[in-house]
């Protein structure tokens, strides 16, 4: 414990190789030939302290270190940061969709942020304004809703929704509203958003989360109509 930790980070790419062909196949034995995939380390970059979360960020890599957000673009040979967001303790959440992230931290709750490329610029655009200590967090899509969902501590789901008009959220619009909230009973760790397969008929955008807890289950949470929800 009197040794300070470090972090790194690699980067790969991945390389589709076709296998060489000895001899004359036949269009059967072609269908069947698979290419060889394997990763091929690009870049290596060390920091000063560990890589707590990151994410993909609209062509661009944002990581977390401790309490800070750095937004990186990949460079031969470097990893160079280009813009940087300062959090309050520890960070241990990154969610992307477009140009919008959440963060959770592990103590002060969760940062709603928006990434302006033309600036290359992090603004605040909201957060939670109680202390939560955050487990893990990831967005649920349903057509043009937006929420952010999010596991603590306390064995709890937590759904935040971002509304700017001051009449619907405190501070101007700068706090994020608590829209739901349910009790697990097992701490999550890991949140997976899908698309969610629709009927033909249906071209309606909808996602659902697949989530595993620290007792060893699996449990899924999707977005459903009202018609549906009076139903249950």
């Amino acid at each position: 414990e009197d040794v300070a930790a470090k972090g790194k980070v690699h980067v790969f790419e991945i390389v589709r190789e076709h296998p060489p062909r000895l001899e004359v196949l036949s269009q059967a034995d072609k269908d069947k030939e698979e290419d060889r995939i394997y990763l091929r380390n690009i870049l290596t970059k060390d920091y000063k302290a560990p890589i707590s979360a990151m994410s993909p960020l609209d062509g661009y890599l944002i990581l977390a270190i401790g309490a800070k957000i750095i937004v990186h673009a990949l460079k031969p040979n470097d990893l160079t940061g280009v813009a940087f967001f300062d959090a309050q303790i520890y960070v241990v959440s990154i969610s992307t969709v477009k140009n919008y992230i959440a963060i959770g931290d592990s103590y002060k709750g969760v940062y709603f942020l928006r990434w302006k490329e033309d600036g290359k610029s992090l603004t605040m655009l909201a957060k939670d304004i109680q202390p939560l200590e955050v487990f893990a967090g990831e967005y649920l899509i349903e057509q043009q809703n937006l929420g952010i969902i999010i596991s603590d501590s306390c064995q709890n789901i937590l759904m935040y929704e971002y509304c700017p008009t001051p009449e619907k959220s405190f501070r101007g619009g700068q706090t994020l509203v608590c829209r739901a909230d349910f009790h697990v009973g097992s701490p999550i760790a890991k949140w997976n958003r899908l698309p969610v397969k629709q009927l033909p008929d249906n071209t309606a955008l909808q996602h659902c989360l697949v989530f595993g807890t620290l007792s060893g289950s699996l449990g899924t949470l999707r977005p459903i109509d009202k018609k549906l929800y009076k139903k249950l």
